[in-house]
């Protein structure tokens, strides 16, 4: 092989290696820009009515022997960009009303769902995580929210740098300390894992 074609060969892998590279990885901060307008959902819709299970069986609980009850799992929907980042399948876990959990068991006395996918890709240059959605089950939780792979101290600095964050009145909302209903994006630490942040839409009622 001579030396021009030996160039041109490292030319194009280095070129392919490159591309590959780009693809790794995502910025998911436009499709979350939104939610820093008092939590518009409005890029989210129609995934999360997708990702919502059918548990039409609840309703017909009285009909099942037993404490179990059959429900159809939700499906993960999302824009072409961002398809080839989901990084597992979309899994569903069922909570009673004190918040214990039934695992991916659907009971008599499941309250709420929390169905979840996990992606790669950066929010404002953080690792995002985690895609989930905690809805109630005949009854008003409704709380959309991602995972960041940073503590939330770190993560509220960067959206103070970065974001003008904006609250509305609501009135389906519930109250706050201040007896005033509103609705925003809102940052707490991961329930789930240590120096993490769940960064939270919750429009419950």
């Amino acid at each position: 092989m001579s030396q021009s074609f030996r160039v041109l060969g490292l030319l194009l892998g280095s070129l392919l290696f490159n591309q590959a590279s780009l693809a790794s990885t995502v910025d998911w901060t436009p499709f979350f820009k939104p939610w820093e307008n008092a939590c518009d959902l409005s890029k989210q819709d129609i995934m999360l009515k997708r990702m919502t299970p059918n548990y039409d069986s609840f309703y017909k609980s009285n009909t099942y022997k037993g404490n179990k009850l059959p429900f159809k799992p939700g499906t993960i929907a999302l824009p072409n960009a961002y398809k080839l980042f989901v990084d597992s399948d979309l899994k569903t876990g069922f909570y009673d009303i004190n918040g214990i959990s039934s695992g991916s068991t659907f009971t008599k006395k499941s309250s709420y769902f929390d169905a979840h996918f996990n992606v790669v890709g950066t929010y404002y240059g953080m690792p995002i995580k985690k895609i989930g959605f905690a809805g109630g089950i005949a009854n008003g939780i409704y709380s959309p929210y991602f995972v960041i792979d940073k503590p939330v101290d770190e993560v509220r600095r960067k959206l103070r740098a970065n974001t003008k964050i904006t609250f509305e009145d609501c009135e389906v909302c519930d109250e706050n300390e201040d007896d005033e209903a509103a609705v925003g994006l809102e940052l707490y630490p991961s329930q789930q894992k240590a120096n993490m942040t769940d960064v939270i839409c919750d429009l419950s009622n």
